[in-house]
């Protein structure tokens, strides 16, 4: 009934959705986001930074739940630089080891910490799609 692309534009839209109040709140999870982003900008190669997850990181943040071209590209980069792990470990209880790690460290805090509103609501619905997604993806 509906192409996979029209799927995937649908999910990426409904992430914006249910995170950019989040992203935009002024706290220290979005700064520890801010300071992750402007790391990966600096690591990646021209190339990499081409993907449109890369735009901003609201984009980044849609894009790491629907991007397959993206999540592979995270999950093949190694460590990150110490100090950025130093301001992860703020944030999670998560110890990355690569940038996917990282990613899932930084991601994951802001959705618990900030979409979490009401237990009888769609923000709670989509979480646990969302917790499950991050969870399993760990180990990657």
């Amino acid at each position: 009934m509906y192409s996979n692309a029209t799927i995937k534009t649908l999910a990426h839209e409904l992430v914006h959705i249910y995170t950019l109040g989040a992203i935009k709140k002024n706290t220290k999870y979005s700064k520890a986001a801010n300071i992750f982003y402007s790391y990966c900008k600096e690591v990646f190669t021209k190339d990499e930074l081409s993907l449109y997850g890369f735009t901003d990181f609201k984009e980044f943040v849609a894009e790491f739940f629907t991007n397959p071209e993206l999540i592979d590209l995270l999950r093949s980069k190694g460590p990150v630089d110490p100090n950025v792990s130093k301001v992860i470990s703020e944030i999670s209880d998560i110890k990355p080891t690569n940038m996917w790690q990282s990613t899932v460290a930084v991601i994951s805090n802001i959705w618990h910490k900030y979409i979490l509103r009401d237990s009888n609501t769609a923000y709670r619905q989509i979480y646990y799609v969302m917790r499950e997604l991050l969870k399993d993806s760990y180990a990657y």
